[in-house]
Order: structure tokens, then sequence, then C-alpha cells
């Protein structure tokens, strides 16, 4: 895992953990547009569509940390996805 992690940073200039992340925002969106291409007449339908787009706003705010350039950056944005998760998480 090592040896992938040098490799992959020293191609695209990210960590490992970052280009998984991304991965994961691609992977959530193909699932969201696949499951709006079928009719919505039950209601489970409709919660795995909630579901997937709050995969995919953790995904992207995930993704969003680990691409801070710096510690000040990462803390900044650490407050910020504190406060969302509070937000959600009341509700």
């Amino acid at each position: 895992m090592v040896v992938l992690d040098v490799v992959v940073y020293g191609l695209f200039g990210v960590s490992f953990g970052a280009i998984t992340a991304l991965l994961r925002v691609f992977v959530t969106a193909a699932i969201i547009i696949v499951t709006i291409r079928i009719p919505f007449k039950r209601t489970y339908h409709w919660m795995f569509l909630i579901l997937s787009v709050v995969t995919i706003l953790f995904a992207a705010s995930a993704a969003w940390y680990e691409l801070s350039p710096d510690i000040a950056t990462a803390t900044a944005r650490d407050g910020c996805l504190t406060c969302l998760t509070r937000v959600l998480k009341t509700y």
C-alpha cells in the first residue's frame, strides 16, 4: 500500500486518500444517475435516492478536506464539515 501511495503521489501530486475520496464521489454520482432513471413508485425508491444524495454530500466534503494544501486550510475545512454534520444530525 505504501508503494502505491508513493506512485500515486508522484504521478498526480495528491495523496491516495484524496484519490479514493474523489473516486467515491464519482461512483456515488453514477449511482444517483442510474437511480433517477427508474420510476419512483414506492417509498423506498425515494429513501434510496435521499441516502445517495447524503452519501455524495459527505463524500464530496471528505474529498474537499483531503485536497487541502496545508494544515490551516484543513483545520478550517474540518470546522465547516463539523458544522454541516451537526446540522444534518439534528434532523
